[in-house]
């Protein structure tokens, strides 16, 4: 009893003192004033620095996941960054939502062609990422084997610096059920949608461990229903790809989705650039796709064509 009364009390007090948002709202908040902060970070200027200065470890690794990215929008747009890594192709997601997505590739099984018989391509025929150990089968034409109980946990072992930043709310790590996706990583910041944000982050976080082997992630989240992203003119609220609404929009989903992936590969750019010519590796792919209307359904999270048809390009460091 006396605790429903000190919550009561709680709640009267954030009123009279104009605190009555929702916690929801506080956190907004929060995560607005931190990803401010690191949005205002030169992170074109870090890349370019960085490069100047004999760029990455060349057995470094940059994965960059395009959340939610159908293969069609992917297909359309203009991103000469991301497809210029190497030869882009359609590939089929490991799972139908960010969680069960990433959980996959984080252990080596990154979207592959299961008709095709080439490594990488297939990730059955040959992984970019094995792990080394019973569960990971054994070796076949794979780039690098890994200990560990995911690729993060062992390039960690590996003596490689770790830093990722995830948008989905899959990766916010002050929720418990995130880490095993975040919990490895030496440094990780969730930030929502926000890819300025995120490229701050991580490479003002790459250049005071420089001298290090690097893993990078990058989970974008502009390619994500709402499909918003900064400085975009229309509203972060008009979501035009709601499960289960009568009022969406295939016309908004299919338009938007593409000019956040066109943002994308624009604010990407340096990052990319840095990778590929301190001749280390580059991996871009989505996790899923989105419905957008057909057969009735929007979004994902359910198994459609649309949902598993993901993009897929890569360029490897060759191995010794």
């Amino acid at each position: 009893m006396a605790s429903i009364f000190r919550k009561i009390k709680r709640k009267i007090k954030r009123t009279l003192m104009g605190k009555s948002e929702s916690s929801g709202a506080r956190r907004g908040a929060r995560i607005g004033k931190q990803n401010d902060e690191l949005a205002a970070i030169d992170s074109q200027a870090i890349a370019e620095q960085l490069l100047a200065a004999g760029g990455v470890d060349p057995e470094s690794y940059l994965f960059i996941t395009l959340d939610s990215c159908r293969f069609d929008t992917f297909e359309r747009a203009e991103a000469p960054n991301i497809k210029g890594v190497g030869d882009w192709y359609e590939a089929e997601a490991p799972a139908t939502f960010t969680f069960p997505s990433h959980m996959a590739m984080f252990i080596g099984f990154t979207p592959g062609v299961a008709a095709s018989k080439e490594p990488i391509k297939n990730p059955k025929a040959g992984r970019i990422w094995r792990m080394a150990n019973l569960a990971g089968g054994g070796k076949r034409n794979d780039h690098c084997r890994v200990p560990g109980r995911n690729i993060i946990d062992g390039f960690n072992q590996m003596g490689y610096y770790t830093v990722g930043t995830g948008a989905a709310a899959w990766f916010n790590d002050k929720v418990v059920t995130t880490k095993p996706l975040v919990g490895d990583f030496q440094d990780f910041v969730f930030t929502d949608i926000d890819l300025d944000a995120q490229l701050g982050f991580v490479l003002s976080n790459m250049k005071e461990q420089c001298d290090k082997k690097q893993f990078v992630f990058i989970n974008v989240g502009e390619t994500h229903v709402p499909y918003h992203h900064r400085g975009a003119p229309w509203s972060v609220d008009e979501n035009p790809c709601v499960p289960f609404r009568d009022d969406n929009s295939r016309e908004k989903s299919q338009e938007r989705q593409q000019l956040c992936l066109e943002y994308s590969d624009r604010q990407l750019g340096p990052i990319i650039k840095l990778f590929l010519e301190s001749g280390a590796s580059v991996v871009i792919c989505g996790d899923h796709g989105d419905c957008h209307g057909e057969d009735g359904l929007w979004a994902h999270g359910f198994y459609h064509e649309k949902v598993m048809k993901v993009p897929m390009v890569y360029h490897l460091r060759p191995n010794d």
